[in-house]
């Protein structure tokens, strides 16, 4: 154990420094991840953690042999089966994919589970590390700059005003709040204290242009040279700041902020507390021709587009009205700046479309659904509720709910992963390939000659 303690303190001298941003303050940041994975205990943990892996990687191939063997035999007996027999064996096929489906989220969460478990006590030995390499060097604090927020590991408490740390690390200072989720705490604690933008006092500012048939509320704030159409109602506490345009016959809810440049053409119907960055277009036409004999003809759109409570659009994004029915952002959902949403999208309460994501026409996306950075979906598909897919993936084809996709056309994650970690290795496989068939054509040729 004490060899083990002495290689972490090793590790972790390697990968402190110290900046000083400050006469009495000495910030530390190190890699934790890579502590974790070069030491003694870590590389036992991976060790142990691959076997099942392997073991569990075995049972889903086995089963996806076996789907693979089911649509194979459904292709070939399908021009002689009855409608009847087919339909049996397509409920059959449906019902094998499920439990596989099933099989493979059982799966990962079992190896998560054992993971967090192996991982527990390195990790609450590596915090007692790092508390004694602290205060032996006098540091206020020490950040892991491969957590995914930059989490902190030491936190001197005498300097610090406010620490939230979570359960596992409420030892490592005398005074602490201690939560389930610190990111999602420190979240809803920095929200009381986030300044707010805008410098416009509630009501309608003379540069402003408000329609006589609108309606807006007395605490509304309504910025210089922002536009309100006719019949358009704007809620309570709502603000639109320089250089929004709110078309006929919309409706902005509650407490929603529209920042400077923001669109919403006619009919453009926002819930509560919906946010929109600056450059935002909703309602849009959608990309609507039919082929005529002279050329394209527009297809007018002139259906709605719905957002829900609590969305956030983000700069720049752009989301287009239906073109007969409707295109809704449901609620809780957040949309990233530069991305498409066509007519008719459907977009399921609290997803995620991260930057650069285009969605096509009539595509349903579930509940809770990851679109992770330039992924594309094409038109009139179905994303089943939690599914993830991977930075720049093209779908083409309907998720399931819980699928995990990567890459271009779109498959199944860890295979993607499996097939990108041997791209690099393909050149020289190819000149490995390439040698084994001349030594075969030799051998070849020495057994022509030994039958001569």
């Amino acid at each position: 154990m004490r060899k083990m303690i002495m290689g972490f303190a090793l590790l972790l001298s390697l990968a402190v420094c110290a900046p000083a941003f400050a006469a009495d303050l000495k910030i530390g940041v190190m890699n934790l991840q890579r502590v974790v994975e070069e030491s003694q205990a870590g590389l036992e943990v991976q060790k142990n953690l691959r076997a099942k892996f392997e073991k569990m990687n075995t049972d889903v191939e086995k089963q996806k042999t076996e789907i693979e063997r089911m649509r194979e035999e459904m292709d070939r007996q399908g021009m002689a089966l009855s409608p009847e027999a087919m339909q049996d064996k397509e409920l059959a096929f449906k019902r094998r994919v499920r439990d596989y489906q099933d099989m493979v989220m059982a799966y990962q969460r079992k190896l998560k589970s054992e993971e967090e478990q192996a991982t527990g006590p390195v990790l609450d030995l590596l915090a007692k590390v790092v508390e004694d390499y602290a205060k032996r060097n006098s540091y206020s604090l020490i950040l892991d700059t491969a957590g995914q927020f930059n989490n902190v590991l030491y936190n001197d408490a005498s300097t610090a005003e406010a620490v939230i740390v979570s359960k596992r690390h409420a030892g490592v200072v005398p005074r602490a709040l201690v939560s389930d989720n610190p990111y999602l705490s420190l979240a809803r604690i920095a929200t009381l204290f986030a300044p707010e933008q805008g410098f416009i006092p509630p009501g309608v500012h003379p540069l402003a242009f408000v329609h006589d048939d609108a309606i807006v509320a007395g605490d509304a704030s309504i910025h210089p040279f922002a536009v309100v159409g006719p019949r358009s109602v704007i809620g309570a506490k709502a603000r639109l700041f320089p250089h929004v345009y709110v078309g006929e016959d919309c409706v902005v809810g509650e407490g929603c902020t529209l920042y400077p440049g923001v669109t919403l053409m006619s009919g453009v119907r926002l819930g509560k507390g919906v946010t929109c960055h600056p450059g935002a277009v909703l309602g849009s036409d959608g990309f609507g021709f039919a082929q005529g004999p002279e050329g394209l003809v527009k297809v007018p759109q002139i259906g709605p587009v719905v957002v829900g409570d609590g969305v956030e659009i983000g700069a720049n994004t752009t989301i287009d009205r239906g073109s007969l029915g409707t295109t809704e952002i449901r609620s809780g959902a957040k949309v990233d700046n530069l991305c498409q949403v066509a007519h008719n999208v459907r977009v399921g309460e609290h997803s995620i479309l991260v930057a650069q994501v285009g969605v096509s026409g009539s595509t349903s996306i579930g509940r809770g659904v990851i679109l992770a950075g330039q992924a594309g979906v094409v038109g009139h598909l179905t994303i089943g509720d939690g599914a993830m897919v991977g930075a720049q993936a093209g779908v083409g084809q309907d998720l399931p709910p819980g699928a995990r996709v990567s890459g271009s056309p779109a498959y199944e994650h860890g295979l993607f992963l499996r097939n990108a970690a041997l791209m690099p290795k393909l050149p020289e496989m190819a000149k490995r390939l390439k040698a084994l068939e001349k030594e075969i054509s030799a051998l070849k040729e020495g057994l022509k000659n030994d039958d001569a």
